[in-house]
């Protein structure tokens, strides 16, 4: 098994849309003593809005973490110049094991666009998470 990381955040909004069409994802997992980690989140989407704080298995954390460390290499800003035009929503998703952070910049069309199969994969995984806690979990409403 991989090292695990310490953190991992991911950010993703649609931007600048009409309110009935916004979507926006918010997540957080921090590692917990005994190999576990907990997970936050906040997801907006035009269905309604969930989220909350949330214990993974040490089991569950170790397989999130092996399939980022395969995932994830050098931080990258795939945005560049696009990040100075308004009306485009910057995600991110950043990994930090120990003092070494791990940080990529993308936009939405970059999961879409078949040349980042390897960011795909990653942000799939953290998405199922969430998923997978929103399917087993009472539905809430996040602050």
């Amino acid at each position: 098994m991989s090292d695990r990381f310490s953190r991992v955040a991911l950010d993703e909004s649609s931007g600048p849309v009409s309110p009935r069409f916004q979507y926006s994802l918010h997540v957080e997992i921090s590692a917990g003593n005994g190999g576990g980690a907990t997970l936050a989140f906040d997801h907006k989407t035009p269905k309604g809005r969930t989220g909350g704080t949330f214990p993974i298995t040490a089991e569950r954390y170790g397989a999130l973490c092996d399939e980022l460390s395969s995932r994830v290499g050098e931080s990258v800003d795939l945005v560049g110049d696009m990040r100075h035009r308004k009306g485009i929503s910057f995600n991110v998703l950043e990994v930090v094991l120990g003092a070494a952070t791990t940080r990529v910049d993308y936009l939405l069309t970059h999961l879409e666009d078949g040349a980042h199969a390897n960011l795909v994969a990653a942000v799939d995984a953290i998405k199922k998470l969430v998923s997978e806690v929103e399917a087993s979990s009472a539905p809430s409403t996040a602050p």
